[in-house]
């Protein structure tokens, strides 16, 4: 989280009145909340993560929120108790961050928000953190509502470089509500909110003196970076090789080179469809700057590129560089170089090579999508080759793979996508009763994570159209409008009923 160092500043700032209420054998509220807020510190501080107690951690939040319940009321009538209050809040959601009750702090963060009125840096925090929090989660509605305010109140014209100030990543705000509204597919609100990031970058740029500090600190570094980012968003492809160019052509930091000429490979492949310009501009990366860590990145694109042509024996020539150059380092490029290798060798004909690259995927980096899909991967294949045992043992494979990845041993986001994998292979098997059953328990264990309200709509559509239960199909449509009342999902599953229900 970005919260690391409010956090730290509210911390300093407590125990400085912590240690003003202890110099006195009196007892006031004030000095009740410090020590209240201190016991809670202590508690959280014992906590080990990942592998935590749940009734720690749970006495731990309880303490937060009882100095919060207490003395909020005191905050506006005794000095110094509304910055114990709000430090109490912020690490009451740190710390349901932490513990990946992202739902939870999420709540937290605004409430911190209310009660932040007097205190700017951890208003802008807390409500910066609930918009992150809330794309985490997948609710993208709430996610541009909560960064829609902050940008009215933390990115005006007025107030921008303190903004700046306090944390440059709140910069890229809007950047990100343009990214979900692309996501959504309304183009015209993305560009106006690309159009207000461009006109924040431009000012900050413009209100930064070249002999500043804030130039020595990167600031207006920073900001042409965010100004190529909503150009390359824009698909303003002239305008964002220019800027990446002349960027190039001035920085004097030469760790910023392979970084601004791998932008300009992507230019050139996505924006022109230049492919041997950015093939050049790729194997410059990997040959003279072999040690940055845009070289794998620059061989993976090569590499894709390659499979993409057919070009199948050079393809997997830049994979297996890849993979012999950076063995040593656990990147993501390693992975997807390993799990391409293994689609080269299917298309190709060679499946008993492809499979075993497969496996060596799923069991290598279990964790990654590529390690998820893979052995959904190979028992797709072995069906739609009508090797019905091979299948079958294959399935079963999948199913334990995922249940093992949906256990308490791995964090929340990896259960989560672990759930969609397994409900997938139950629909891949035609264990259609199975996978409606999954799907509807998942809201449930699962209630901070946003997309699942539509396994709703999913379970009923398999009862209607796999196992021709309309009854059941309309029965699940009601228990949807009555968890998700007044929202569009429970409009939908109005319409759903009502059209069922009228062809009867």
């Amino acid at each position: 989280m970005n919260g690391s160092r409010m956090t730290a500043l509210l911390l300093a700032l407590a125990a400085a009145l912590v240690a003003a209420g202890c110099s006195g054998e009196r007892s006031d509220p004030r000095y009740d909340a410090e020590k209240a807020l201190f016991t809670a510190r202590k508690q959280a501080g014992e906590l080990v993560f990942p592998t935590l107690s749940s009734e720690f951690l749970d006495r731990a939040i309880e303490s937060y929120r009882a100095v919060i319940r207490d003395y909020a009321g005191e905050a506006g009538r005794i000095e110094g108790m509304n910055l114990i209050v709000v430090s109490a809040a912020m690490e009451l959601a740190e710390l349901e961050f932490r513990a990946e009750r992202f739902a939870d702090a999420r709540e937290d963060f605004l409430a911190a928000y209310r009660m932040a009125s007097g205190i700017p840096a951890a208003r802008a925090n807390a409500l910066w953190s609930a918009g992150y929090l809330s794309h985490q989660i997948g609710d993208e509605a709430a996610a541009r509502e909560h960064y829609t305010r902050f940008t009215g109140e933390f990115l005006t014209e007025e107030r921008a470089m303190e903004t700046a100030r306090l944390n440059r990543r709140y910069l890229l705000t809007p950047v990100r509500i343009a990214e979900i509204e692309l996501r959504a597919g309304d183009e015209d609100a993305a560009a106006r909110w690309l159009g207000e990031g461009e006109r924040l970058y431009r000012q900050i740029l413009a209100e930064t003196p070249a002999d500043s500090a804030a130039v020595a600190g990167g600031l207006a570094r920073e900001m042409r970076y965010n100004l190529v980012t909503v150009y390359l968003l824009g698909r303003r492809w002239d305008e964002a090789r220019t800027a990446v160019r002349r960027m190039r052509d001035h920085l004097r930091d030469e760790t910023d080179i392979p970084g601004l000429l791998m932008i300009e490979a992507r230019i050139e492949l996505d924006g022109f469809g230049d492919t041997a310009r950015a093939l050049e501009i790729l194997r410059s990366i990997a040959r003279d700057h072999a040690q940055s860590r845009e070289a794998p990145t620059a061989l993976l694109t090569i590499g894709n590129t390659l499979f993409a042509e057919q070009k199948y024996r050079l393809a997997a020539d830049v994979y297996e560089e890849l993979i012999d150059r950076h063995a040593k380092h656990p990147y993501p490029e390693l992975v997807e170089a390993t799990w391409q290798l293994g689609r080269l060798e299917e298309a190709q004909g060679d499946w008993l090579d492809a499979s075993l690259r497969f496996s060596s995927v799923s069991t290598d980096f279990p964790t990654t999508i590529q390690g998820m899909e893979a052995p959904l991967h190979v028992a797709r294949h072995y069906r739609d080759e009508g090797e019905t045992e091979a299948s079958r043992a294959a399935f079963e494979r999948a199913e334990a793979h995922y249940k093992r990845l949906a256990s308490e041993r791995y964090n929340e986001m990896i259960r989560i996508y672990a759930e969609e994998y397994l409900v997938r292979t139950l629909a891949e098997q035609g264990r259609w009763e199975e996978a409606a059953s999954r799907l509807l328990e998942l809201p449930g264990r699962y209630p901070g994570y946003q997309r699942f309200s539509g396994n709703f709509l999913m379970a009923a559509s398999i009862y209607e159209n796999e196992l021709g239960d309309e009854g059941r199909a309309v029965e699940t449509l009601r228990l949807c409008v009555l968890r998700y009342p007044d929202t569009d999902l429970a409009v939908e599953a109005e319409r759903q009923i009502a059209r069922i229900t009228a062809g009867r």
